[in-house]
């Protein structure tokens, strides 16, 4: 006669099928940043070549003024011109953000969503520890607290720190 422990769980039988369909979710999650990820640079490189017209004829306009001014407008054209450079990119990079926000919103749809919501839940109560509690966002992902710790996992703020991780390769964008 075996004695069975009773604070066991027996094999759950549907675990293969959970891990499959979490391993799907996570890659069509990669799989759709990355896919506005790539048009966003797509339209973050049309913008760059865009503004690098702009600049070169604001910079053809500075020079001729500069020309006929004295130095201090030469320093002005050159910082106006620098100013512009400076607000294209960001609008870039909002847009880049913007676009990759509404990507990783859409996955909310996508069938594989519940496990990528657990899978995030899990993160937060791995991060936080016992007690952590996990609350759904309207936005998608989850925000886990437990007394004054907070961690937030929704969508937008993933995207955000994914492209943050990715600082360099979008810096690369201006200067390419």
């Amino acid at each position: 006669m075996t004695s069975e422990d009773p604070t066991s769980t027996p094999a759950d039988p549907l675990a293969p099928v959970r891990e499959a369909l979490l391993r799907q979710a996570s890659a069509d999650g990669v799989a759709a940043v990355a896919a506005a990820r790539d048009q966003g640079m797509n339209r973050v490189e049309a913008a760059r070549r865009q503004a690098e017209r702009i600049v070169a004829r604001a910079q053809a306009d500075g020079e001729r003024t500069a020309r006929a001014l004295v130095a201090p407008e030469i320093v002005s054209a050159r910082r106006q011109a620098h100013e512009m450079v400076l607000a294209a990119q960001r609008r870039l990079y909002e847009e880049l953000k913007n676009q990759s926000r509404s990507a990783a919103l859409e996955l909310r749809a996508d069938p594989g969503y519940p496990q990528m919501m657990r899978a995030l839940a899990d993160r937060a109560r791995a991060a936080l520890g016992a007690g952590a509690r996990i609350i759904q966002s309207p936005q998608g992902g989850v925000v886990g607290t437990r007394g004054s710790l907070r961690l937030d996992l929704t969508l937008p703020v993933l995207v955000d720190r994914a492209l943050e991780d990715m600082g360099s390769e979008v810096r690369r964008l201006w200067t390419a």
